[in-house]
């Protein structure tokens, strides 16, 4: 099995409740597993619009679930959501080659989740640095799923799983940064084991993140009148992180700017 989205999400489905000789290996090359946390209410905002999209602008027979309504009657995580959840930590031993990128919040979380808690020993993660749709049909890509599925569907000695690091990690650069993207680094595991989880503080007065909580209360106010008013809030760095990678999912995040 191999895939994108959909194909990837019925990749993970399947690997996690079925065990079957003929399924070797699967390649789900980004893909959600958590419907409610990953997408229809993802950090506690309901947003049924991308499902509403799916089922209106989609033509087939019979009937649809009308998922994007449901977050409006059950709008909290309760046996609804579980039942609709995929669970990869029950995928025990099958070779997996997961992809994920920084792109689109479809498929963001859901990719370095079913990373993190498939139980296989075989499974390799590529987080390269470009759009989910045209990394899946780049020629470096798909000759490296070829050797994958080659190994695996094929028996052929290509030294994968010898030569393949476990984690190929990106990271974004910014316009103007004096740090550049790094592409697809070699790394041991995910997160990588070297990484160090510090607090941070907001502070509205002086927009800056620091490392020692403000004193006094302060507060960012936008009135947005219009569809196009937008405000642009700027954190700043203290000078000692000007060369802090951010690696890893953030532990919590507390704002009390309005």
């Amino acid at each position: 099995m191999a895939g994108n989205s959909w194909l990837a999400i019925s990749q993970l489905n399947f690997a996690s409740r079925f065990q079957h000789p003929n399924l070797k290996a699967i390649a789900p090359w980004e893909g959600l597993t958590d419907l409610y946390a990953h997408q229809i209410c993802r950090g506690g905002i309901p947003k049924p619009a991308f499902f509403e999209l799916i089922l209106h602008g989609s033509a087939g027979v019979g009937k649809a679930e009308n998922i994007g309504a449901m977050v409006n009657s059950r709008p909290l995580f309760d046996d609804y959501w579980e039942e609709k959840r995929i669970k990869p930590e029950d995928i025990k031993d099958i070779p997996m080659y997961l992809t994920a990128s920084y792109s689109t919040g479809l498929h963001c979380e859901g990719s370095f989740r079913a990373f993190e808690l498939a139980q296989t020993s075989r499974k390799w993660l590529r987080v390269h640095s470009t759009q989910e749709w045209h990394d899946l049909y780049r020629p470096e890509a798909t000759d490296d799923l070829q050797r994958f599925y080659d190994y695996y569907a094929k028996g052929i000695q290509n030294g994968w799983e010898a030569e393949t690091p476990r984690v190929r990690l990106s990271l974004l650069g910014y316009d103007g940064s004096i740090t550049k993207t790094i592409v697809e680094r070699p790394e041991e595991q995910w997160p990588p084991a070297r990484q160090h989880i510090r607090r941070y503080y907001l502070d509205a007065a002086t927009q800056t993140l620091s490392a020692v909580k403000p004193v006094n209360s302060a507060s960012i106010a936008h009135e947005g009148h219009s569809l196009t008013a937008s405000s642009v809030l700027f954190l700043k760095l203290p000078p000692w992180a000007v060369h802090l990678l951010i690696i890893g999912h953030g532990v919590g995040f507390h704002s009390h700017l309005r």
